[in-house]
Formats: structure tokens, sequence, C-alpha cells
């Protein structure tokens, strides 16, 4: 999902144009969150353009409080994997309960529509590398890369140190397609 649908094409059009180490807009919003040298300008941000925007704010100073511990930005990844997880139990318990049971249940659209998200996001994910990559000419090879590049990562982020630009652009590598 794109940051303006959040706040706005003039909000993300001042966040983005002083960041210019990346060429992406999410490695960009990546940059302002987590690098060090942008802390004048997050804080500048904060106080004028999300200055009604609490939320959004609170999560990008709680990211940016994580960079200088990049295992803590892999232990956050796994998290929204055990969340996902738990998600998708819950729609196995849910289909259970109406197969065997007979039950209804009032959340059943909203929970469909979160497995609808993440079904899309990963045939998204498989068509864009089956056609784009040569090399990855079945869907197991997709997965291998992807299991590949995951350990990758993970071994990246386990290191010693802060969130830098090298480690931005692992980390959001090969998983966001430009819209």
């Amino acid at each position: 999902m794109r940051s303006t649908n959040n706040l706005g094409n003039r909000k993300v059009s001042l966040l983005l144009k002083d960041i210019t180490e990346f060429d992406k807009e999410i490695c960009k919003i990546a940059g302002f969150i987590f690098l060090e040298k942008y802390e004048k300008y997050r804080e500048d941000y904060f106080a004028n353009e999300l200055k009604y925007y609490p939320n959004i704010r609170y999560k990008i100073y709680n990211l940016y409080e994580q960079r200088e511990n990049r295992e803590k930005l892999w232990h956050l990844s796994e998290k929204y994997c055990q969340r996902i997880e738990w998600h998708l139990y819950r729609l196995y318990r849910l289909r259970n309960a109406i197969v065997h049971a007979g039950e209804s249940h009032k959340r059943i659209q909203m929970l469909g529509e979160h497995l609808h998200i993440y079904v899309d996001r990963v045939i998204l994910e498989l068509m864009v590398k089956l056609a784009k990559d040569k090399c990855l000419g079945t869907i197991q090879d997709v997965f291998t890369d992807t299991y590949l590049l995951l350990n990758k990562k993970k071994k990246n982020l386990k290191e010693p140190g802060n969130v830098d630009e090298q480690s931005i652009m692992l980390l959001l590598e090969n998983f966001f397609i430009e819209e």
C-alpha cells in the first residue's frame, strides 16, 4: 500500500524530495525512518507535516529507536510473520466451525478480505518474478529464490550494528513491487 493513501500526495512529496540515497519510494521512506542523518529532518517533519498524525509519528519513532540494533528489526519482521500465521489459523478454525458445526461468524467477510490481500500479494510477486527473471522458470524456483533471499536478509540483520543504507536496500530487495 502506498503511503499516499494515508498522508496524501503533497505530504509524501515533501517527505521524499530531500532523500537522495535511494530510487524507490519505499526505500526513501525507510531511509527517512532509520538513518540517523535524517534526525533533524524527521523532527521538523513531525512538528509540521505530521502534527495531526500521532499514530504515524509513534510508529516512525518506534522504528527509529530500533535502528541501533539490526537484530531488533529482524525480530519485528518475525513478529509480522507470526501475526499472519495466527490469522491463517483463525481462518482455518472459522472454516472448521462453518463446515463441521454449521456456525456463522460476524467477522467472516473481514477475515476473508485479509486472506484475499495476502493471496493477491503472493500471486502478484510470483507473476512478476516469473515474468521478469529468466532464471526463475517455475513457481518452485521463485520459492527457492525467496528462501535464499530471506536467509541472506536474516544473516545481515543478525550482525551487530546500526541500520544503514545497505541494510535498508537488502531488507527491501525483491519484496516490493513498484506501482
